[in-house]
């Protein structure tokens, strides 16, 4: 299954995107991922008012399953972050 990750704004709002093929990636990252992906769905990450220099992350899936989901920086996983360092 293919992934695409992206992070959006933060003060220069800068785009960085990266697609990754799932089975590609270390144990703990993958579950993860797939934690996300066969979790129900639920409302997606809105902007902080608060953290009006923070980074919006999207994950976006395609196989049998198409999806996506967003995060801020409080609320995506560590592991997850850690493929755009």
């Amino acid at each position: 299954m293919k992934i695409k990750l992206k992070r959006e704004g933060g003060f220069a709002g800068q785009i960085i995107e990266r697609e990754i093929d799932l089975q590609d990636l270390s144990g703990n990252v993958r579950e993860a991922i797939e934690s996300i992906i066969n979790s129900k769905p639920k409302k997606s990450a809105k902007s902080n008012p608060f953290m009006r220099d923070g980074f919006v992350y999207t994950l976006e899936w395609k196989d049998s399953k198409i999806g996506k989901k967003r995060f801020d920086d409080l609320s995506i996983p560590d592991e997850i972050k850690k493929l755009l360092d």
